[in-house]
């Protein structure tokens, strides 16, 4: 089964108030979700939307059987993962290896930068996420 995750991440100030959201698409479906930190960074919140997407996705289907394509905004988190460049923040670190944990169980991924403007949907999700935290 082909699943698609798009995801994205902001922060106000820096560190300080983060929150992420996602989207899984699927056949003519869709999930979508997100969070919020009250003390976080931009990277943390990214890899956040990532793995919390990951986590939806292995709850809700047998992963051996899964195609995923991810889709990010954040060159950052698509390098890391493909390991272009080197995690070094021990909070990212631990993110990292859940992540790969999950798609080490995966029939096949791929993950590919896209520009902000494709990620629209996600962007708007964490600018609501936001707005219900009163930021």
């Amino acid at each position: 089964m082909r699943i698609v995750i798009n995801f994205d991440g902001g922060c106000k100030n820096n560190p300080g108030p983060a929150v992420f959201a996602y989207k899984i698409s699927y056949e003519d479906k869709f999930l979508t979700g997100g969070g919020f930190f009250k003390n976080s960074t931009n990277n943390r919140a990214e890899w956040s939307g990532l793995l919390y997407a990951l986590r939806e996705v292995s709850r809700t289907f047998p992963l051996k059987d899964l195609e995923i394509e991810i889709y990010s905004d954040s060159e950052l988190v698509v390098k890391q993962l493909k390991r272009i460049y080197m995690v070094k923040d021990l909070e990212l670190k631990k993110i990292f290896n859940e992540v790969n944990e999950i798609l080490s169980q995966v029939k096949s991924f791929k993950i590919e930068h896209i520009p902000r403007e494709e990620n629209k949907e996600c962007h708007k999700l964490v600018e609501e996420i936001f707005k219900r935290e009163g930021l």
